[in-house]
């Protein structure tokens, strides 16, 4: 074998290695940028469940003021109705 032989295989080798390098590099990027997109999804879900629990929760708590209103309006006619 000669020297020039040897010298092209390694150099071979050396690039089939720095492909490899960089592949692997380019699948651990790709993974962390999935990873990110992922936590960020989960982050607006939870961002946009927390605004429409509040949201329910203030309806509920309003309608029910408006509820024990009406309940009260009711009572105070039908003790103005009792006492005429």
């Amino acid at each position: 074998m000669s020297y020039s032989a040897l010298l092209i295989i390694i150099i071979i080798i050396i690039i089939i290695i720095i492909i490899i390098i960089i592949i692997i590099i380019i699948i651990i990027i790709i993974i962390i940028i999935i990873i990110i997109i992922i936590i960020i999804i989960i982050i607006i879900i939870i961002i946009i469940i927390i605004i429409i629990t509040t949201i329910i929760i203030i309806i509920i708590s309003s309608s029910s003021i408006i509820i024990i209103i009406i309940i009260i309006f009711v009572i105070f006619v039908a003790c103005l109705w009792l006492a005429i």
